[in-house]
């Protein structure tokens, strides 16, 4: 297992991002109805990340303080950070898991990758095939997420 840096063109701020997640099942945009909205005067856009048929994701602790508390530091995870986890054991664990289903291909897990951000108060994994990002340079915050939530349906 390792990690390999994802080179975008995306900037993690070290004060407070506000990242939101998301996703068909589910809005995680934590303790308020919508996400706080950044000063417009300091507003660099939003980046639209899009997981394709992901499986799993988690949202959360560590944050950047407790960061070295993370099963993936010893393999030079760093804060404000994008990768991709390679041979990863969280996709051999799921795999492992659906073997009970009658119809569990294993070869289907070939496809899926591990990705991990890192922001100032939360880390963000995710296990998809593929994922693709978009850079919205004039959109608040507000926009953005309404944008997504629309075309999530």
């Amino acid at each position: 297992m390792e990690l390999e840096e994802i080179e975008t063109l995306l900037f993690i701020e070290t004060g407070a991002p506000v990242p939101v997640v998301l996703s068909k099942s589910s809005a995680d945009i934590g303790d308020s109805e919508m996400p706080r909205e950044r000063d417009n005067r300091e507003d660099r856009g939003v980046a639209v990340i899009t997981f394709k048929n992901h499986l799993i994701y988690k949202f959360g602790y560590p944050n950047a303080e407790v960061l070295q508390a993370h099963p993936y530091y010893a393999l030079g995870l760093e804060a404000y950070k994008f990768f991709e986890v390679v041979n990863s054991d969280w996709v051999d664990d799921i795999e492992q898991r659906n073997r009970v289903h009658p119809f569990h291909n294993p070869i289907r897990y070939k496809m899926y990758k591990h990705f991990l951000i890192t922001f100032e108060d939360s880390t963000f994994e995710c296990i998809a095939a593929g994922m693709g990002i978009e850079f919205k340079t004039k959109m608040t915050m507000g926009e953005g997420v309404s944008l997504v939530s629309l075309q999530l349906g």
